[in-house]
């Protein structure tokens, strides 16, 4: 059974998680399109292309949406399109799958106080909803609620990363790979530093989130001044790579990984060096 999440209720979802494409007025901001509120969202006239956004907080099985018009008059949308995303980048339209194309639902067309509900043809996971007006009566206003239930990851823990080997010679280097499902953020530290900036960034594909971070070989002073040597195992390991990763409403959760550097010849050298000095 789906319930309310609570666009209604402020406690719930605050105003600053309601955003719009415009506003008509202060009076009609995003956080005035709350189901049975006192005034509603209203863009304004030339926006050719509105929305409505809710941040839910956390991802959802988003399983039904309801609208209002303006309580305060006859505007309202009679048509709408709801489009689902879990990191406000990458969007998923609400799609009619027999017709294989973006749905649309049908809003207000009688009044703008009834509440008009329409249930999803299949769950939507998202965190971030939008409501796109397609056709009005005198004006696209909005009220609505979400309805659904908390998507929990049955096992929100990113992959180890492993251990990677990184060949003492210039110009080589070692890829650390963090890969996580339904991960929102990843972050990325070592020796208590954050070193997020170094990483080639995030890409998303469908729902896993991946981040690459390069060690590059610089010297063999450097992997003996921050890399711990042992002779007997012929490797020097470097201290632990962490991979963070921000699952919403989940607290974040690490990988970690580790370079080592075989003692080849220049390695093996300073080591024995600095060692006998």
């Amino acid at each position: 059974m789906e319930l309310a999440i609570g666009i209604s209720n402020s406690s719930a979802v605050p105003d600053n998680r309601m955003s719009a494409s415009s506003i008509y007025s202060i009076t009609r901001t995003a956080a005035k399109a709350r189901l049975l509120g006192n005034y509603s969202w209203r863009p304004r006239d030339d926006d050719t292309n509105p929305w409505l956004q809710i941040d839910l907080g956390e991802i959802y099985y988003v399983c039904a949406v309801a609208t209002q018009g303006d309580p305060n008059g006859n505007e309202r949308t009679i048509k709408y399109k709801v489009e689902g995303s879990i990191d406000d980048q990458q969007w998923m339209p609400v799609e009619n799958k027999t017709l294989e194309k973006e749905m649309v639902f049908t809003g207000n067309q009688n009044n703008s106080t009834s509440i008009i509900k329409h249930s999803l043809p299949s769950p939507l996971t998202a965190r971030f909803v939008r409501f796109y007006p397609v056709e009005k009566i005198e004006a696209h206003a909005l009220r609505v609620e979400i309805y659904g239930v908390t998507k929990v990851p049955a096992s929100p823990i990113p992959p180890p990363i492993g251990n990677k080997e990184l060949h003492p010679s210039h110009g080589s280097h070692a890829d650390l790979v963090c890969r996580s499902e339904r991960g929102l953020s990843i972050k990325w530290y070592h020796n208590d530093t954050d070193i997020t900036s170094y990483s080639n960034g995030t890409v998303r594909t469908g729902s896993i989130l991946i981040s690459t971070l390069r060690v590059n070989y610089t010297s063999a002073e450097d992997v003996y001044d921050k890399y711990s040597c042992d002779a007997t195992k012929m490797y020097c390991t470097s201290l632990d790579y962490i991979c963070q990763v921000d699952y919403g409403s989940y607290r974040k959760l690490q990988s970690r990984g580790r370079v080592k550097v075989r003692l080849g010849m220049e390695v093996g050298k300073y080591w024995m060096i600095a060692n006998s000095a």
